[in-house]
């Protein structure tokens, strides 16, 4: 891979994957790369088939000094929205709502409001505990998580192929 990929790599490799896996873990397919635009500064957008349905993935940076991160996924009467935090906010998790359509229009929230322990707190301890076997709370492997990085690989490979022919 040419060198001047190098910080984009890194930054989408930080940032991004952990949102692609988050993507995989909700929709339970394999996402297939349809078409990637790495060519902007701070941001990136990707196109995926998730079991045939569409999947448009960005990721952009912005000097507000906030985190913010998030999943929608839109149904016929519906949308779920997931509103993910910083690890580094600690007085903050992630919030999830849902907006549905069925005889009434509805809308419910969990988590936007709360007193739970810090997330990351909660993240290592989950962690700690299922790698001394407390528990068998992961709930994915290193050999998913090679998925991942096997997808990231095509992503660049596909964006450095396309700019090559440019």
């Amino acid at each position: 891979m040419d060198s001047k990929w190098k910080d984009k790599y890194d930054w989408i490799a930080n940032v991004g994957l952990h949102s692609i896996n988050l993507l995989r873990y909700l929709l339970q397919k394999q996402l297939v790369l349809q078409h990637a635009d790495l060519s902007f500064k701070d941001s990136c957008c990707m196109n995926f088939f998730a079991g045939g349905v569409p999947v448009s993935f960005d990721i952009g940076r912005a000097a507000t000094g906030k985190w913010e991160e998030s999943c929608e996924i839109f149904f016929k009467r519906g949308r779920l929205k997931i509103d993910l935090t910083s690890l580094k906010q600690i007085n903050q998790c992630a919030a999830v709502t849902l907006d549905e359509n069925v005889n009434q229009a509805r809308t419910s929230y969990w988590g936007h409001e709360t007193k739970s322990p810090w997330c990351f707190n909660r993240q290592m301890q989950a962690f700690a505990e299922a790698i001394s076997q407390k528990s068998e709370t992961l709930v994915t492997s290193g050999q998913d998580c090679l998925h991942d990085m096997q997808l990231l690989e095509e992503i660049f490979l596909r964006e450095h192929a396309y700019r090559d022919w440019e």
